[in-house]
């Protein structure tokens, strides 16, 4: 699951590194778009294919992404965390 914190690691860095290392298919778990962000086909340093999923069937079991995310959760804005008043 991506967080507003990594995010940039987890759709970047980790993407190219999984491609260079032949790592074929990499998802990314995306609670506040109710989504997985699917990467596939890796080559050249990058994967080809780049797909969002929102409903997956395993071995007859149907999973539908967006209840995933605990109640109460908000979208991934990428924005950087808010702090409280007085905490530093």
């Amino acid at each position: 699951m991506v967080s507003v914190v990594s995010a940039s690691v987890d759709t970047g860095v980790k993407r190219s590194v999984y491609a260079r290392a032949g790592v074929r298919e990499y998802w990314v778990v995306r609670t506040g778009a109710g989504a997985i962000r699917v990467h596939r086909e890796a080559r050249d340093g990058d994967h080809a294919s780049v797909v969002d999923v929102t409903t997956v069937t395993f071995a007859g079991a149907h999973l539908d992404i967006a209840d995933l995310a605990p109640t109460g959760l908000v979208a991934d804005t990428g924005a950087p965390p808010s702090r409280s008043p007085g905490v530093p």
